[in-house]
């Protein structure tokens, strides 16, 4: 059985690595929260004006997407979570 992650805490640490190593890209960080309070995710603000979004679940598992459409007025996301959609493409992302 894997180990449960205190999830709010590794958040919290990725916001102090955020802000204190990469305030050369970073402006600011937010932890959106679920209405029940819950830290759903942590946004990231670029000083490009993009945003990273980045999820962490109590398993271990991740998936984050950097979203650039307001800046440039492309649509433009990356999103490394496996989608059952795309298990052809020779680059879909596996897990051990």
């Amino acid at each position: 059985m894997k180990k449960r992650l205190n999830v709010e805490e590794l958040f919290r640490e990725i916001v102090e690595v955020v802000l204190g190593e990469f305030s050369d890209v970073a402006t600011n960080t937010q932890l959106r929260r679920t209405s029940s309070g819950a830290i759903e995710r942590l946004r990231m603000f670029l000083k490009d004006g993009s945003f990273v979004d980045v999820w962490l679940s109590a398993f271990g598992k991740y998936s984050y997407h950097w979203q650039h459409r307001h800046v440039s007025g492309m649509i433009y996301r990356y999103n490394n979570a496996p989608h059952c959609r795309w298990k052809h493409v020779k680059t879909f992302p596996t897990f051990p």
